[in-house]
């Protein structure tokens, strides 16, 4: 193909169906080929992707490092973090959300961590997760999530009481990270 980018495309395509079929070094192999680089990186988020929900965390680390792009490196660490959280290891989840450079991803990471833990039945820790997040709106917003998650589980009591602080955090929120 003599279009570049129709070329980084069509690698594209063959570096996701690699990735959906396990073969990651082939996979990286064809990552190489790619010129454009934030093909690459979109490529190298894929395989990343596919190597955490594929059990090869050191693997997906040594993809992660190689990510130049900041965006792609936050949504790759913000996956890497969720496999984490839903495997239970909320502490190695939050350490690797904090990686994250671009405040709204990092906000974003937390709160998907935050929603794992509910999801798992630890409202506790969900709230406290989500505390932590410095913007209002995402904090607001996560606790809404997590009220969510408790009324599905049936916990309806502290559903109400976790979306009533919610509420009050919405409220005080005057300006935020988070996208509309």
């Amino acid at each position: 193909i003599k279009n570049p980018t129709n070329r980084d495309r069509a690698l594209q395509g063959i570096v996701t169906a690699q990735a959906a079929a396990g073969r990651f070094s082939d996979a990286l192999k064809t990552v190489s080929a790619i010129r454009g680089p934030k093909e690459k990186a979109w490529a190298l988020q894929v395989i990343g992707v596919g190597q955490v929900e594929g059990g090869k965390i050191q693997d997906a680390e040594t993809t992660i490092a190689t990510i130049e792009d900041p965006v792609a490196h936050a949504r790759i660490l913000a996956a890497f973090a969720l496999s984490k959280a839903n495997s239970g290891e909320i502490k190695a989840a939050r350490e690797i959300a904090s990686k994250i450079s671009s405040p709204a991803l990092k906000h974003w990471a937390i709160q998907l961590i935050a929603i794992a833990q509910a999801k798992r039945g630890d409202t506790q820790g969900a709230v406290e997760t989500a505390s932590s997040l410095e913007d209002p709106a995402w904090k607001a917003d996560s606790y809404c999530k997590i009220a969510e998650t408790e009324t599905a589980l049936g916990h309806v009591t502290s559903a109400r009481q976790t979306l009533q602080e919610g509420v009050q955090i919405a409220a005080s929120v005057t300006s935020s990270v988070k996208p509309n």
